[in-house]
């Protein structure tokens, strides 16, 4: 029974000492029923490009509000000239009261600030959308 971690080295150090040598007749028999190995795909985390927002981003997300939920943008027209303020569209809703409403959660705020339609439309126009 191995107890330790040595013993387990001890046991596996053994067992390949005592494993004859290979026999090349075997070995190239082998070798040839082998198909080559592929080699694995390597995991890249895809960088994320941007590209303005246009027209017809705007015109089809007051076509289909839902379609900008999950969206993040860049606002790029800050007034320090920054590089710009990254935000996400979280949620939407609509009432009688208040018309359509968005859920924006702007980069490095932890609550999200309700913003009206028209001005969501407005941000929309002065940001770059990242895909």
């Amino acid at each position: 029974m191995v107890n330790t971690l040595l013993d387990e080295v001890s046991l596996l150090l053994y067992s390949r000492e005592m494993l004859p040598p290979p026999n090349p007749a075997h070995e190239e028999l082998f070798q040839s029923r082998l198909k080559p190995v592929r080699e694995p795909l390597a995991r890249h985390t895809p960088l994320p490009s941007t590209r303005p927002v246009t027209a017809k981003d705007i015109e089809s997300f007051e076509s289909d509000p839902f379609e900008i939920v999950g969206m993040v943008f860049i606002l790029h027209s800050t007034e320090d000239g920054d590089g710009g303020i990254l935000y996400e569209v979280a949620e939407i809703g609509s009432s009688k009261a208040k018309g359509m409403w968005y859920q924006v959660q702007f980069e490095g705020c932890v609550d999200y600030i309700e913003v009206d339609g028209k001005e969501m439309m407005r941000m929309l126009r002065d940001s770059i959308l990242v895909t």
